[in-house]
């Protein structure tokens, strides 16, 4: 059964982290913003049995884009940002689909000019088994800029779930992320989110 709750009403535990342009939760000045990295905070997230995220800030607005592969020699494939490719951010969300269960994936940034790819190693990833049964838990909330008014356009909320009465899964869950709408509403699906093994589901209370 479908459920959706905003995320202060949840007796579950939801780790949630937000960046907006380069700032996590604070913003940067603007001397620590030209210090900072050309590509910097990168993630995997949102991990299932057939994709996967990757989220990224970068020193200015640019576009960005992901280079991946099921090995070092076939880093050739190319995703774009979730909201189409060409966005222009200084925050980065590109979602890879339509993978294999269980298996390793190879991936580099290509963001503006700056091709970020692990010290030549490249980044890797693998996906988790495919399980039976995903429930859906739909959380939403809201982000706005520091004057409290203006939506996070662009910000990338992080989340990740605790269940608090000891009843389901221990430890924390895996991390999922999303992309903060022009109205400044962001939501996951809670209901899939897994393990750090990826191999079960994380099992929480219900609200």
């Amino acid at each position: 059964m479908a459920r959706t709750a905003w995320v202060r009403s949840w007796r579950v535990w939801l780790g949630i982290a937000a960046i907006v342009g380069l700032a996590a939760l604070i913003l940067l000045s603007p001397s620590e913003r030209a210090a900072a990295s050309a590509v910097s905070n990168v993630r995997t997230t949102n991990v299932s049995d057939v994709a996967f995220s990757v989220t990224w800030t970068s020193a200015q607005a640019e576009v960005g884009q992901v280079r991946w592969g099921s090995s070092h020699a076939t880093v050739t494939n190319t995703a774009d940002d979730e909201r189409g490719a060409g966005t222009v951010s200084e925050t980065h969300q590109v979602t890879i689909g339509s993978l294999q269960p269980s298996t390793a994936y190879y991936f580099e940034i290509v963001s503006g000019s700056t091709v970020a790819d692990n010290g030549g190693l490249h980044y890797s990833v693998t996906t988790g088994p495919t399980l039976a049964g995903p429930g859906s838990t739909l959380v939403y909330g809201q982000v706005f800029r520091s004057n409290g008014t203006t939506p996070a356009e662009g910000c990338l909320v992080y989340v990740k779930v605790i269940d608090n009465n000891s009843s389901g899964s221990a430890g924390e869950s895996q991390v999922f992320s999303a992309l903060v709408d022009v109205d400044g509403f962001w939501n996951t699906n809670i209901g899939t989110v897994r393990t750090t093994s990826l191999a079960s589901f994380f099992s929480f209370s219900s609200p």
